[in-house]
């Protein structure tokens, strides 16, 4: 379906009637949502990483990533891009005005963040990012940021750009992956995960 005038496809929207039954449901659910963002996340700094050793955004960035990134630089730049999109997704989904239990559902998922990654505290990642108005500009402060994380300095403005674009174009896949976590069966979303790892 296309909104009048719009060459885009309409972004799935979440209905009260995908509100989960229970909160083992809701935990499964959540659960399931926090670690599929987080598996899009570490793919997407791992290509970048490697498309940056290649050279493919030019030498100065090329001579930054060569270098071994410790846990420690790599969890927490996939942990802002986890966070970061979660939030993303409640924006996406009308923000103050997504109905009440979505809102707990992708908070809950933010917060589930903290056990399943490394990196600072989700809240501190969010409160660096609090005072940023407009997805086009979180998305670049979030990209900005995870660069940073990886300790690649002066590079991190160049390497920003195609995480920034990304997140920016990434939309439809956090609102196909929110579709899918409220209304697939739970053991399809356990297997996913499963496929993943």
């Amino acid at each position: 379906m296309e909104e009048a005038g719009n060459s885009e496809p309409a972004l799935f929207q979440v209905s009260d009637d995908l509100k989960p039954k229970s909160s083992e449901e809701f935990g499964d659910r959540y659960a399931y949502y926090t670690s599929a963002i987080l598996y899009a996340c570490t793919d997407l700094i791992q290509s970048g990483i490697l498309a940056f050793r290649d050279g493919q955004f030019g030498n100065a960035l090329q001579l930054s990533a060569t270098r071994d990134f410790t846990d420690e630089e790599f969890g927490s730049a996939v942990k802002e891009l986890c966070c970061v999109s979660i939030y993303l997704a409640v924006l996406e989904q009308g923000g103050e005005a997504a109905p009440p239990w979505l809102v707990e559902f992708l908070f809950a998922s933010l917060r589930a963040t903290d056990k399943l990654a490394h990196g600072p505290r989700s809240r501190e990642i969010m409160q660096m990012h609090e005072f940023t108005a407009g997805i086009e500009a979180i998305c670049q402060d979030a990209a900005i940021g995870a660069c940073r994380s990886l300790g690649l300095g002066e590079a991190s403005l160049k390497a920003a750009e195609p995480i920034e674009s990304y997140l920016k174009s990434n939309a439809p896949y956090r609102a196909e992956l929110l579709r899918f976590a409220l209304t697939e069966p739970v053991e399809a979303l356990q297997q996913h995960i499963q496929s993943l790892v």
